[in-house]
């Protein structure tokens, strides 16, 4: 998954947690290992959605024109 991104008006309300849920049922039932999702590197309250959702930070991507760079996050699957 290369981002995730909710509504600002709908933050808060657990849509990011029922999409990540969603995204990690249909890896497991394609036969996936993993998933990974760049966040922006200032972008506390995603790192943190992550975080909580079981995804580590494996890297770092530096996109051209972005003053920041992106973290890489991976969550391993069952």
């Amino acid at each position: 998954m290369h981002r995730l991104a909710v509504d600002p008006g709908h933050q808060g309300k657990g849509l990011g947690n029922f999409l990540l849920q969603y995204i990690e049922n249909f890896a497991i039932e394609k036969g996936y290992t993993s998933v990974r999702i760049d966040v922006y590197k200032i972008n506390e309250t995603a790192k943190a959605l992550y975080t909580r959702n079981g995804y580590k930070e494996i890297g770092e991507v530096r996109y051209p024109l972005r003053k920041h760079s992106y973290i890489t996050m991976e969550k391993q699957l069952q």
